[in-house]
């Protein structure tokens, strides 16, 4: 399970967030797709589960191209530590 790091705070804007890193300063912002796996996976979704919900919420690409863009996500947030891993 992953869960927003106490360094981090975030906010949803128009069609995305900005997410701020308060050690480092560094800020990210993602697009609305990105904005929902951020989401689901702060809810504490499986992999799967963002897949599934990504899936139905978004239109295109194949199960095996959006679960890819899921852990292409995913393994970002972990790398700049966004989320850890509880």
């Amino acid at each position: 399970m992953l869960v927003i790091s106490d360094k981090v705070t975030w906010k949803r804007v128009k069609k995305g967030a900005i997410i701020v890193d308060l050690n480092s300063g560094n800020y990210f912002t993602l697009n609305e797709t990105a904005t929902r796996i951020w989401e689901l996976l702060a809810e504490g979704k499986s992999l799967d589960e963002v897949q599934l919900s990504i899936s139905g919420e978004f239109e295109g690409g194949t199960k095996e191209k959006v679960m890819a863009d899921i852990q292409k996500q995913h393994d970002f947030f972990l790398t700049e530590g966004l989320f850890i891993k509880k």
